[in-house]
């Protein structure tokens, strides 16, 4: 899910620079230059020809220098820190409003079409709206960047809101505390499991596993393998089994 997520929207961020640039949607403020007016009084010189040094004679690198400096030089693009949504100055591209919605309309599909919430879509999109229209960038970054930091600047907001400490609700529920993970097939509920089981762990809390997933196939083994690694005791029952009798048998083991 995440990964399709993330080639969404990168096929968006790259997909809105070129429309952004190919609608001219953003304002350049023009330059002036103030004109020279030579003085009636007198002749400028003819400019003297610059004499041109000779070129010294380029070095020929080797196919494993060539492939170390571009390596090199991939390297150092890589670590070039994404622009700034704060980066904001007199001068640079002001971004439009009506090629702007387009663009958000078509991030706004992409996050649907990944199972994203409605309100959290909303959410998503009016931040990127209000960090991006009207806005002044600097030159030096490109406006794929620039969407892109507005994107994850949104994002980053609507994950703050009602930010949950589960290590504090963990340490005062009664025992034993129950934790239930539900949700479609491939959101990576089992690797959740083990994760936070293992998060748990090294608090120094006791963890026992369940496994009420019974009519998907190698739902119950997939999550035994995790079990077994972390050294976590799981209860479990065969395929087709009553999901309530096995939660209820793990909960009547965690109180023993």
């Amino acid at each position: 899910m995440f990964e399709s997520l993330k080639a969404k929207l990168k096929n968006v961020f790259h997909r809105s620079s070129e429309k952004l640039d190919s609608e001219k949607i953003y304002e350049t403020p023009a330059e002036t230059v103030a004109p020279v007016i030579p003085s009636k009084e007198t002749v400028p010189e003819p400019a003297a020809k610059p004499v041109e040094a000779p070129k010294p004679a380029e070095e020929k690198l080797s196919r494993k220098d060539q492939l170390k400096l571009a390596k090199q030089q991939k390297a150092e693009k890589k670590e070039k820190p994404a622009a700034p949504v704060s980066m904001v100055g007199d001068s640079g591209k002001k971004i439009k409003e009506d090629p702007l919605d387009d663009v958000l309309d078509e991030l706004e599909l992409a996050l649907l079409e990944s199972d994203v919430a409605y309100p959290v879509v909303q959410e998503i999109i009016l931040g990127v709206r209000d960090n991006l229209l009207n806005k002044k960038y600097s030159r030096e970054y490109t406006l794929e960047q620039v969407v892109e930091t507005a994107v994850k600047d949104a994002v980053r907001s609507v994950l703050k809101i009602n930010e949950f400490n589960f290590k504090k609700w963990i340490d005062g529920r009664q025992r034993p505390t129950v934790i239930m993970f539900v949700g479609i097939n491939g959101t990576g509920k089992t690797t959740a499991i083990a994760k936070i089981a293992n998060m748990l762990q090294k608090d120094g809390k006791s963890v026992i596993m369940a496994a009420c997933d019974t009519f998907r196939a190698g739902a119950i083994e997939q999550l035994t393998i995790h079990a077994d690694r972390l050294g976590v005791k799981i209860v479990k029952q065969g395929q087709d089994a009553d999901p309530a009798a096995v939660a209820f048998d793990a909960i009547e083991h965690a109180k023993s």
